[in-house]
């Protein structure tokens, strides 16, 4: 092997040389060498895949090796072990070092046309400073020029009702140009918020669909994501005219880019059901839409420059760059390109806020990426914009450009998923492992880049109880840019047609060849009989050996079988699909990183040999309530850091000591607890060690089921307490009569937002809820012996002042089947004041007599409660 060896070590140097005049050579393709720069740059880019296939696949053989020598226990099948035929190392470094001379050939050639260029090396950008977060609310003192506009709006929404029952406003105007964010301002006006008795806040994008328009109002009233599909329309129309009644409401219909007439007529109808005076303020940066719907039109127009030189001065400004005459001239002109459009200042403006040198401020008003490139954009503002969001663009590093770009293959209006997306970035190899610092740690440091340039925007849910996952959406005018940068990449949109001028309709991303595919995603929500032969098609294409890096194909039914030929697989998502068992063939996918199996309500078997997986870190089997066991041996798994559920058992290698060793992040639930005989054997765990974990579960019984027979519950929980900076517990089936002094303790809970307690049948008194400050959520459902929610002594203890005392950041509160429940208190006379309280639902608890204030609550249900007194 020692040839080979050399020529990969060539291979690797080659292409370090290269990677040292990307920046030089991308800068460059705007030029007048333009044209041949980027036919340089798509070769580069082709060969550098064929380049990274067989550098990965030398180092899938030595996972393989170490594995094989370590396996005499492990029964694996002949057919397992030449599921990818390389176990003939003869033949491997025969056919090998053939591939490794070809790909080394063309680099030499791209190295000698890289040297006729010229490029210069270590040509890059500045290095990036970690930021503080933003978040995902406005900030009114934020709000810059848009006074008149929010003024003139209220006045209309509120004086302008003449007897209809519904009327309409529209917001119009070009991308970005604040119609989003003077819908919120007057969504949150005072004014507004009184005059409306409900309020619904909708994002529609691309895809106007009355049944999901529908859905998205009840899921917003009712704080959690609802189970109704448009598959019965009948069903969505009875909840929404239940839940608006003869109500007055605001309905903000947002970003709406297209509408079909008898779409709009079919909610109209739908929405008169309220009393006179209800508006639906829709956004929309497309003028049909306005004149479809008819409405009252106010149309944004561009900041002047006295305010748009306010919002790049509070950005450009004030974190280490002087406001010295020299910069303000300069940034001046930088402003005046911006076209008065608040996205390209604010991008600009942060850029500029990491340059203190004049010459780097010059350096960017000078810049090509100001004249060159966007011939398709609809006008010359839509162009300018882009040259604006372009030269914020050539100044993030490499590995952040490329994460930038890749968040194309999802369609406008996408809702992005933080932790899906920087596996996705992951799995193509845009970020990788340095030192000690691991790559969903640098995913991380790429998503604030992103947030605080602006080319990524928080999305803020209204439902559901904490989940801890942050989502983003990108404007569409930064999907324009991105999908610009991507004339190197053979994209395969739609059904098959190769276009780069609109993705609208995008539903999967692929290059061209199947046999270089690297990311294969399918974006639907549900599957549909018509779009299946499509998909079957797709399928076979990938039955055929590929560069399969990313694989995506869930919620579709019809998959009950994995396709083949994935050693190059580092993401796999297979969620809501019917598959029932994963073949023992999988567990030679020695690269895989990510397993995502959640909600496959069929499967019932994982591969036994996981153990070998070597690259796994997140298992993801939540929801598979067929699943009754692991595969045994999961603690080898070093580089795990999510393993959403583990089911603990008796036999070698599932018991629960197997978490011992593992640095588990985000969510972890742990079931069957009563098979663990020893409390010892809880506490070798280390819950406690792993200060990581944001959620932790604990259940006595097999995901789905609500039998318990245990007698170790108050050991075997004592043993399991979790760090201090835990978001969400919750505890299912726990046959204690009390709960361990840990849960007593006011100091380990400081941090949590959301406690549950479920099936805990013989627990009759609580922790002190009431007095921690953080929480945010809280469910108690079928604890039979429980009478009252609250210590009374501590209530008592506090005097006068209980209110402010009693559950400070409570919003939702769940309480269901509490048989022996008569109040929050045992003192009757005490008045205790929820002041936070949006949601309180209320089911089945027949001997409860009152209820705490609750002066901002939104929706109050309460049902089954015989004896209730409001």
């Amino acid at each position: 092997m020692a040839g080979v060896n050399d020529e990969r070590e060539k291979l690797h140097l080659k292409l370090l040389s290269i990677k040292d005049v990307l920046a030089d050579a991308e800068e460059r393709s705007s030029t007048e060498q333009g044209q041949s720069v980027k036919a340089w740059l798509t070769k580069l880019n082709k060969v550098a895949y064929e380049a990274d296939d067989v550098l990965d696949e030398f180092q899938y053989e030595a996972i393989k090796k170490e594995v094989e020598a370590e396996m005499p226990g492990y029964a694996i099948t002949k057919s397992v072990r030449n599921f990818f035929s390389t176990s003939n190392s003869t033949l491997f470094r025969y056919t090998m070092g053939k591939r490794l001379k070809d790909v080394l050939h063309k680099i030499d050639e791209i190295v000698q046309s890289m040297r006729e260029f010229g490029f210069i090396k270590g040509h890059e950008v500045s290095p990036y400073t970690e930021q503080p977060q933003t978040t995902s609310m406005v900030d009114e003192s934020e709000i810059v020029g848009r006074e008149q506009d929010v003024h003139k709006l209220v006045k209309t929404i509120i004086d302008g009702c003449n007897g209809e029952n519904v009327r309409v406003i529209s917001i119009v105007g070009m991308g970005d140009l604040g119609k989003t964010t003077l819908a919120r301002l007057i969504f949150n006006n005072q004014d507004v918020e009184m005059f409306f008795a409900l309020r619904f806040w909708v994002s529609v994008s691309n895809d106007f669909s009355v049944d999901k328009i529908a859905k998205s109002m009840i899921d917003y009233q009712t704080k959690e994501n609802s189970n109704l599909h448009g598959d019965n329309m009948e069903l969505l129309q009875l909840r929404l005219r239940e839940i608006i009644g003869s109500k007055r409401y605001l309905l903000v219909l947002d970003d709406v880019w297209s509408v079909n007439p008898s779409k709009w007529e079919e909610l109209e109808n739908m929405l008169r059901c309220s009393s006179v005076g209800s508006v639906v303020v829709v956004t929309s940066r497309i003028e049909t839409v306005a004149s479809t719907m008819k409405p009252v039109r106010h149309d944004l127009e561009h900041l002047n420059e006295h305010d748009s030189w306010t919002i790049f001065r509070r950005r450009a400004f004030g974190s280490g760059v002087e406001e010295c005459a020299d910069l303000v001239k300069i940034g001046e002109e930088i402003v005046k390109k911006c076209g008065g459009v608040p996205l390209a200042i604010k991008s600009l403006g942060m850029l500029l806020s990491e340059k203190s040198k004049e010459r780097d401020w010059q350096a960017i008003l000078d810049s090509k990426s100001w004249e060159k490139g966007f011939e398709d954009a609809d006008d010359v503002l839509h162009k300018q914009i882009l040259h604006a969001l372009r030269v914020s663009y050539d100044h993030l590093p490499p590995h952040v450009k490329q994460c930038f770009a890749f968040c194309v293959v999802f369609p406008k209006g996408h809702v992005l998923d933080q932790e899906t997306l920087i596996q996705l970035w992951i799995a193509n190899g845009f970020i990788q492992c340095e030192g000690t610092i691991q790559p969903e740690d640098k995913g991380e440091a790429v998503i604030n880049m992103l947030k605080r340039r602006y080319f990524i925007q928080p999305v803020k849910f209204n439902y559901g109880s904490y989940h801890g996952k942050l989502k983003f959406s990108m404007h569409d005018l930064i999907h324009d840019l991105a999908l610009s940068l991507l004339n190197n990449e053979n994209l395969t949109l739609n059904s098959g047609r190769n276009s780069t001028k609109s993705s609208t309709d995008l539903n999967h991303f692929l290059l061209e060849d199947p046999t270089s595919l690297r990311s294969f995603l399918s974006l639907n929500d549900r599957s549909t009989g018509q779009k299946y032969p499509m998909w079957k098609r797709q399928m076979v294409k990938l039955s055929r050996p590929s560069s399969l890096r990313a694989f995506e194909f869930c919620t579709y039914p019809y998959l009950t079988k994995l396709p083949t030929n994935m050693k190059h697989i580092r993401y796999l998502d297979l969620s809501r699909s019917s598959i029932r068992e994963l073949p023992e063939e999988m567990s030679t996918f020695y690269h895989l990183q990510t397993l995502k199996l959640s909600h496959c309500h069929n499967l019932f078997k994982l591969p036994k040999g996981m153990r070998y997986m070597r690259s796994l870190r997140q298992i993801y089997i939540n929801g598979c309530y067929q699943l009754k066991r692991v595969p045994p041996g999961l603690g080898q798994l070093k580089k795990l850091r999510t393993l959403t559920n583990y089911i603990v058992d008796n036999d070698a290698g599932c018991q629960i000591t197997e978490l011992q060793d593992l640095d588990l992040h985000g969510k972890l639930k742990i079931y069957n607890l009563r098979e663990v005989k020893r409390s010892s054997d809880a506490a070798k765990t280390n819950i406690f060690s792993k200060k990581n974990l944001d959620k932790l579960l604990l259940s006595w019984c097999l995901p789905g089921y609500t039998d318990w027979e245990a007698d170790n519950s108050n050991d075997v929980l004592n043993a399991l307490k979790p760090h201090k900076g835990l978001k969400v517990l919750e505890i299912l089936q726990y046959g204690g009569v009390e709960f361990p002094d840990w849960m007593r303790d006011r100091e380990m809970f400081q941090s949590l937002v959301e406690l549950s307690l479920d099936g805990c049948e013989r627990c009759k008194n609580l922790p002190q809820v009431n007095l921690l400050p953080a929480l945010e959520f809280l469910k108690l459902c079928n604890m039979h012996e429980l009478t009252h929610i609250c210590d009374d002594g501590t209530l008592q203890l506090r005097g006068d002042n209980i209110s402010q005392q009693f559950f400070p950041k409570l919003k939702m509160v769940c309480l269901r089947n509490l048989k022996s429940l008569k109040g929050w208190h045992t003192n009757e006379n005490l008045k205790l004041e929820l002041p936070q309280v949006e949601l309180m639902a209320v089911y089945n608890c027949p001997i409860l007599k009152g209820m705490p204030h609750v002066p901002k609550c939104k929706r109050l249900e309460i049902k089954e409660n015989g004896n209730f007194q409001n």
